[in-house]
């Protein structure tokens, strides 16, 4: 059963494992350091991104890496996380190139996660110049991490994805009669990818 408010779903039994929102830029990579990078806004961005995080009442910091590791080191790792009582989601976090988003059931739906996502991107876009010439933004994914057990009518993942996904993952014919073997001893997976430009995310997701 699930209930809908504004073109929103929030699932009573639904398989959420945790929400996260990541948006990646740019850094400049080190020759001298192999794997080395350097973000040129993390270091002061930081400082005032902590700020807005805690104007906003994320004022649990916790400090992911000890001290004495070079941010060159650290590139597209979180350093910091932002919470607003210990142990407890939503929260954000940021290093060196990176933001993310995080959130665990209870999930109040997509408009309620959104406006904790646009809160933390607000402050970031204050702190961290993602239009300049230096530091521009890569990568911005979604994603729902989800686990399907037997309490959600999983019995068999080929089966399950046919019956209530309506996707079909099948082996040809041929192929499984000369490797001698069932299909049903087989074991499928499924990857699906957006093209950036299919919808204009950005807009849905910052403020007007």
């Amino acid at each position: 059963m699930t209930t809908q408010t504004e073109a929103d779903y929030v699932y009573e039994n639904a398989p959420l494992v945790e929400v996260i929102a990541e948006l990646r830029w740019s850094l400049i990579p080190l020759s001298a350091i192999p794997g080395g990078s350097v973000d040129p806004a993390f270091a002061h961005g930081s400082d005032a991104f902590t700020k807005l995080a805690k104007d906003l009442g994320y004022d649990k910091v916790e400090h992911l890496v000890p001290d004495g590791i070079p941010l060159e080191m650290l590139g597209g790792r979180p350093t910091l996380r932002f919470r607003k009582q210990i142990n407890e989601w939503p929260l954000y976090q940021i290093g060196p190139g990176l933001f993310t988003c995080n959130v665990v059931p209870p999930y109040g739906g997509w408009k309620n996660f959104r406006e904790t996502l646009r809160d933390g991107l607000t402050a970031l876009f204050t702190t961290v110049p993602l239009d300049s010439t230096l530091v521009k933004p890569e990568s911005l994914e979604l994603r729902y991490i989800d686990v399907f057990t037997a309490d959600h009518g999983l019995d068999g993942y080929e089966k399950f994805v046919r019956e209530n996904l309506g996707i079909n993952i099948s082996m040809p014919v041929d192929l499984l009669e000369n490797l001698k073997i069932d299909e049903s001893a087989t074991i499928s997976s499924m990857e699906v990818r957006i093209p950036k430009g299919a919808s204009n995310i950005w807009s849905r997701l910052l403020p007007s």
